[in-house]
C-alpha cells in the first residue's frame, strides 16, 4: 500500500513549479498594489468592491463638476462684484456734480463751470459704460444669456443682452445665477443710467438747470437707488455661490475618503506582506533544490 501512495518524481515538480507559480503571482500582485497604491486594480481583485468603487467615482465626477461649475460663477461674480464697486463710486462722482448745478455751492462761488460740469459728466458716462460692458471667457456678465462676443449695451445706454441670467448648478437640483440682466441693474434706454447722465448733459450745456435740478435728479436719484440694490444681491449671490462651491469640495473629499478606505493600499502591511512571499520564494526554490538531487534509482529503491 505504501508504494502506492508514494509520489512520483513528476508530481514532485509539478507541485512544487505550482507553487512558485503562486508565489511568483502574489509577489506581482503586491508590487501591483505598491506601485499604483491600490489593492484593487482589476475587477478579479477584489469582485465585492467594484460596484461601491464604481458607484464613489460616478459621485466623485459629479461634484467635481459642481465645484467646477461654481469656481466658474465664481469668476463671473467676481468681476460683476468690482465692476459694481467701481460703478457705485461713478455714480457718486456724478451725483456731487449734479447737485453743484444751480445748488447751495454755485450761490457760494466753489461750483465748477457749467461746461466743465458737462463734460466730467461725460467722462463718468465713458467709464460707466466700459464698466457695464464688462465680460468674463467674452461673455458680457451684464448680458444674462448673451453669447461671446456681444455687448450688454450699445453706445446709447440701450439694453442688448437676454432677459434671462447665466445659472450654474452647484448641487443636485441647484442653480445659483452667475450673470445678471444688465436692464433690470442699469435701466436701459432714456430711463437707464445712461440715458438719464446724457439727459443731464444735454440739459446742462442748453442752460436748463431747473430742468437739472428737479427732473434729472430726480431720475438719476431712482436709478441710482436700484443700482446700489442690485449691488447688495451681486454680493449676495457671491457668497452663495462661494458656499456652495465649500460644501461641494468638502462633500468630494468625504467620497474620496470613502474610495481610500475602499482600496488604498496599506504601504507598510503591503512592505512586509513582500518581504515574506520573496523569502516564501527563495525556499521554495531551495526546497526544488533538494528534491531534484535524488536520481531515479534512489526514489524506486
Amino acid at each position: 500500500m505504501s508504494e502506492m501512495l508514494r509520489a512520483t518524481p513528476v508530481a514532485i515538480d509539478q507541485e512544487l513549479i505550482n507553487n512558485l507559480d503562486n508565489n511568483m503571482n502574489s509577489q506581482a500582485t503586491t508590487q501591483e498594489q505598491l506601485s499604483t497604491g491600490y489593492t484593487v486594480n482589476q475587477p478579479s481583485d477584489n469582485p465585492a468592491v467594484i460596484g461601491p468603487v464604481l458607484s464613489t467615482n460616478s459621485l466623485i465626477n459629479r461634484t467635481g463638476q459642481y465645484i467646477q461649475n461654481a469656481n466658474d460663477g465664481l469668476s463671473f461674480l467676481n468681476q460683476a462684484n468690482s465692476a459694481m464697486n467701481q460703478v457705485s463710486q461713478l455714480l457718486d462722482e456724478a451725483k456731487s456734480l449734479i447737485v453743484q448745478i444751480g445748488g447751495p455751492t454755485a450761490q457760494m462761488g466753489t461750483t465748477s463751470p457749467p461746461d466743465q460740469i458737462a463734460a466730467q459728466l461725460q467722462g463718468i458716462v465713458t467709464n460707466m459704460l466700459s464698466l457695464m460692458n464688462e465680460t468674463y471667457l467674452g461673455m458680457p456678465i451684464f448680458g444674462g444669456t448673451a453669447m461671446s462676443g456681444s455687448q450688454a449695451f450699445d453706445s446709447s445706454g440701450n439694453y442688448q443682452g437676454t432677459s434671462v441670467p447665466l445659472l450654474r448648478t452647484v448641487a443636485p437640483g441647484t442653480s445659483i445665477q452667475a450673470t445678471l440682466v444688465g436692464s433690470s441693474v442699469f435701466g436701459s434706454g432714456a430711463t437707464g443710467i445712461i440715458g438719464v447722465l446724457n439727459k443731464t448733459i444735454s440739459d446742462i450745456q442748453a442752460g436748463n438747470y431747473g430742468t437739472v435740478q428737479s427732473t434729472d435728479q430726480n431720475a438719476f436719484d431712482g436709478v441710482n437707488n436700484q443700482i446700489q440694490t442690485y449691488g447688495t444681491t451681486v454680493g449676495a449671490l457671491y457668497q452663495a455661490m462661494q458656499q456652495a462651491q465649500q460644501s461641494a469640495t468638502q462633500t468630494q473629499t468625504v467620497l474620496k475618503n470613502q474610495i481610500s478606505n475602499l482600496i488604498d493600499t496599506n504601504v507598510a502591511q503591503a512592505t512586509t506582506n513582500l518581504q515574506q512571499e520573496q523569502n516564501t520564494y527563495q525556499a521554495a526554490l531551495w526546497a526544488a533544490a533538494q528534491v531534484n538531487k535524488y536520481s531515479l534509482i534512489q526514489f524506486v529503491s
